[in-house]
């Protein structure tokens, strides 16, 4: 994979696949967003809506969840008798102002919608937090390793015990041999 032989190829090839991977991710999402259902009630009348844009939950009432949106709050009602899955044993009531949800809802007329499914994310930001550490640690390492010099990146040499006895490492003017 790493050697020059059919370079052209597979530089194309992962640029092809970058380019696909975001159109994938640029497709229409299979929800409507509360903004459209409001934008044409009449059509989206009965449709299901993820809400999955970042909610915070601001307020858990007996009937009602207010939750923020980047399009603003939206109240979504909870229907008599929901016992939605939301984590493991949990209850709506164990909903603090401030958690991350995700829920599913039913749009309903005159302009509300009704909660049909909910799971709590109690922990995401710990989880974005623990998902940045390994990129930062790959940028360290590589600030350790590459600097730049005379207009090019250019790796250090290995100054351990065991590089020092082989002559093989780097050139007269200290650039890394690969």
């Amino acid at each position: 994979m790493f050697s020059d032989r059919c370079r052209v190829i597979k530089i194309g090839g992962i640029l092809f696949l970058l380019i696909l991977l975001a159109w994938y991710s640029n497709r229409r999402n299979r929800y409507p967003t509360f903004a459209d259902c409001l934008r044409e009630p009449g059509r989206y009348a009965g449709e299901e809506i993820s809400i999955y844009m970042e909610p915070r939950v601001i307020e858990v009432t007996g009937g009602h969840i207010l939750i923020s949106q980047p399009d603003g709050p939206v109240e979504v009602r909870i229907p008599e008798g929901f016992d939605g899955v939301f984590p493991e044993g949990a209850k709506l009531s164990d909903l603090e102002p401030g958690d991350s949800l995700e829920a599913v809802a039913v749009f309903r007329l005159p302009g509300y919608l009704e909660l049909k499914a909910v799971r709590g994310a109690p922990l995401r930001r710990w989880k974005i937090l623990l998902s940045i550490l390994p990129v930062i640690l790959v940028g360290l390492i590589l600030l350790r390793t590459i600097r730049w010099r005379k207009g090019f990146l250019v790796m250090l040499p290995d100054t351990s015990s065991d590089a020092s006895d082989r002559s093989d490492v780097s050139d007269e003017s200290g650039n890394f041999k690969l």
